[in-house]
């Protein structure tokens, strides 16, 4: 499993039931719950933009190998 699988987990294990803090507890239970969601979102949505910033990098990467090809050939007919 890799490192970003791993870390898209993280928020769910922090989740707690919604009488965990008792009746007293139970809008903070509500709140935390938010912001566990929150964070959820924010990890995959980060996780997403790193997988299409891998995939532009490799595309960046052909591209400049395509263009190093064609400038020895261009060197190579001086």
């Amino acid at each position: 499993m890799s490192h970003l699988n791993q870390a898209r987990e993280f928020p769910q294990n922090m989740r707690m039931g919604l009488w965990a803090m008792g009746v007293l507890g139970f809008a903070l239970a509500i709140e935390h719950d938010k912001i566990v969601g929150y964070a959820e979102n924010t990890v995959a949505n980060t996780i997403l933009g790193l997988h299409d910033d891998r995939d532009r990098l490799h595309t960046v990467a052909g591209n400049v190998q395509t263009v190093e090809n064609r400038n020895e050939e261009n060197v190579r007919r001086l």
